[in-house]
């Protein structure tokens, strides 16, 4: 995959993704610590600009369609975005 700082040609290996996580240590919850959601973003980095560091802004819009959507972009680059349905209840 490409990375996806503008500009940049080289190979892009690390992805990033979003987790949302249920309470740990919860003994009457046998699922505790998983995540009810946690979609890869489509969004690679190679690892000269996976290792410089960001600031990292999320925007959450409520949504009722059971799914997640992510988009991403870098320094006003190409946004890229995924759709992932919600395969867990909380």
């Amino acid at each position: 995959m490409p990375c996806l700082v503008p500009g940049c040609q080289n190979h892009a290996p690390f992805f990033l993704g979003i987790r949302l996580r249920r309470p740990v240590m919860l003994p009457d919850y046998p699922n505790h610590g998983t995540a009810i959601w946690a979609p890869d973003c489509e969004a690679y980095l190679c690892a000269v600009h996976a290792a410089e560091g960001y600031t990292i802004d999320i925007t959450l819009t409520p949504a009722a369609a059971h799914t997640i959507t992510t988009n991403v972009s870098v320094a006003g680059g190409q946004v890229v975005s995924r759709t992932t349905p919600i395969a867990h209840a909380p």
